[in-house]
């Protein structure tokens, strides 16, 4: 048994209150008040944990938080957290928090692989507090919503090989743990999962880049809203980059959010996302 440091950085951004966390077991955005005051997110936990590490050979739950040496520096409205590499896994992973307008977070992972690594994956957790429904999602060219029973996860992909990666059986630790694993054979639209007070109009979004993102799932018991990101192979000295942007605002229903999100996507590809911005 050992004690373990954590430091908190308090934000207020917009309608959202919180910290955030580089240290401890969830480092992330933790949310204690957000548009009516409710906290999204439980005590001591938070939003875009990196987690999963993944390959063709080798599956590792908790693998990036597990890796001793961990560190992080502030600057400004920037949080970077640096998860450095173990034997199994050789590759130093980079996460920016940057705090860049009212209601806003953007958040870029960085991967620098000092081997290659088949079909490379990791996920991000997010985890919900209690009572927070099941994220809505967008298949078939509609929203949706799934009605999770207890200890379910539910996966939707990208694409057909993303699919295949999912069945593949990397993802069999969750049943390990005692989840029904499913994988809707429709696959996303977005990657997008929305958090949504249909009486007040309060949403939180998490988005992310298509290309970056093989998939996504929500898991309940405790309720996750979750992505995984790359899903392909890297080689020795290979770095590869992700984005991703968390939203909280009033939306005049879900389609309106759509347009945010391309919004995103655009900043992205025409490099005005926030670490073009600092620089």
């Amino acid at each position: 048994m050992k004690l373990e440091p954590v430091t908190l950085y308090e934000f207020e951004c917009g309608e959202m209150r919180g910290y955030l966390r580089g240290g401890g077991s969830a480092p992330g955005i933790e949310i204690t008040a957000a548009g009516e005051g409710r906290a999204l997110t439980p005590a001591g936990s938070g939003i875009f944990r990196l987690s999963h590490y993944l390959s063709d050979v080798t599956v590792g739950p908790e693998a990036a938080l597990e890796a001793p040496g961990r560190s992080e520096e502030l600057s400004g409205d920037l949080l970077s957290v640096r998860f450095p590499p173990s034997a199994q896994w050789p590759v130093d992973a980079l996460v920016d928090f940057t705090l860049i307008e009212e209601g806003a977070i953007d958040i870029e992972f960085t991967f620098s692989f000092r081997q290659g690594i088949g079909s490379f994956e990791t996920q991000v957790v997010s985890a919900f507090a209690e009572g927070i429904p099941a994220a809505y999602v967008h298949v078939g060219g509609e929203w949706f919503r799934p009605a999770l029973r207890a200890k379910e996860i539910c996966f939707f992909s990208r694409d057909e090989p993303a699919a295949a990666m999912i069945q593949s059986g990397r993802w069999d630790f969750y049943l390990e743990r005692g989840y029904n694993v499913i994988l809707d054979d429709r696959g996303y639209d977005y990657p997008l999962l929305v958090h949504l007070d249909d009486k007040s109009g309060w949403a939180l979004v998490q988005m992310m880049i298509t290309d970056e993102c093989p998939s996504l799932s929500i898991c309940s018991a405790p309720m996750q809203h979750n992505f995984s990101l790359v899903g392909r192979g890297a080689g020795a000295g290979e770095e590869i980059t992700c984005h991703a942007r968390l939203i909280y605002a009033q939306f005049g229903g879900l389609d309106s959010i759509l347009p945010v999100y391309h919004k995103f996507v655009r900043e992205v590809r025409g490099g005005q996302f926030a670490a073009a911005r600092r620089g």
